[in-house]
């Protein structure tokens, strides 16, 4: 259909590819700072599949349903939360909780460390609608994608473009005028008011081609296209 990359989700429980999970029995090796090995060959695999194939892979990192209590909520399984011993008493600690940032960090090496050499990996997006987290703040959230987007600066010899989306459709405009990151997302589904943005350097943007989801920012246009929503 047209598509040169795709999405792929490692998110808490959403799937089977989710790194950072709650431990199901002892033993299995799960928990808070500790990553799924069977979740990680999958993605060993994926990604050696997409770049046998030509594929790009947007790898979205985290999203909102980790720190919800609301719309389809994964916090009460999400290993950050205080219930399970995670630094976090409440979603919002999660932006500015040191113990947390340090984990969430850790998480990004691993990622790196693992995967950053593939070719098939186009970008790291790190939330998928983060918007929609519990009690949103935009100026802990913006300050958040600041501090991790320099820790991957820091630790990616590759330079990947980097990203977060929203649902909102104007985005947020304290996260969107950081200067660290350099890619953009845009989402443009029939009938659907959803969008999502990254951030970028003026003047580094690639060329740009409408479908579901265009990534501009890597200098060719790399287009997800999927069936119009009705």
């Amino acid at each position: 259909n047209g598509g040169n990359y795709i999405r792929l989700w490692l998110i808490n429980e959403w799937n089977e590819l989710g790194l950072e999970r709650l431990s199901g029995s002892p033993g299995d090796g799960n928990g808070l700072g500790r990553y799924d090995q069977q979740a990680a060959w999958r993605i060993d695999y994926i990604l050696g599949l997409a770049q046998e194939l030509g594929f790009e892979v947007l790898v979205c990192i985290e999203s909102f349903n980790s720190l919800s209590t609301g719309p389809h909520p994964l916090w009460e399984r999400y290993p950050y939360n205080a219930a399970h011993d995670g630094p976090c008493a409440a979603p919002p600690e999660f932006f500015t909780d040191p113990e947390a940032k340090r984990l969430f960090k850790r998480r990004l090496r691993y990622l790196l460390a693992r995967w950053g050499y593939s070719r098939a990996v186009l970008a790291w997006e790190f939330w998928n609608e983060v918007d929609l987290t519990d009690d949103y703040d935009s100026e802990a959230v913006a300050e958040w994608h600041r501090e991790m987007a320099r820790y991957v600066r820091a630790i990616d010899p590759w330079s990947h473009l980097l990203t977060t989306s929203f649902a909102a459709t104007a985005g947020d405009s304290a996260i969107d005028g950081l200067p660290e990151p350099n890619g953009r997302q845009r989402r443009t589904p029939s009938r659907t008011t959803s969008a999502s943005s990254g951030w970028g350097p003026p003047g580094e943007s690639g060329p740009t081609r409408r479908a579901f989801t265009t990534i501009t920012g890597c200098g060719r246009p790399c287009t997800r296209s999927a069936p119009a929503r009705r």
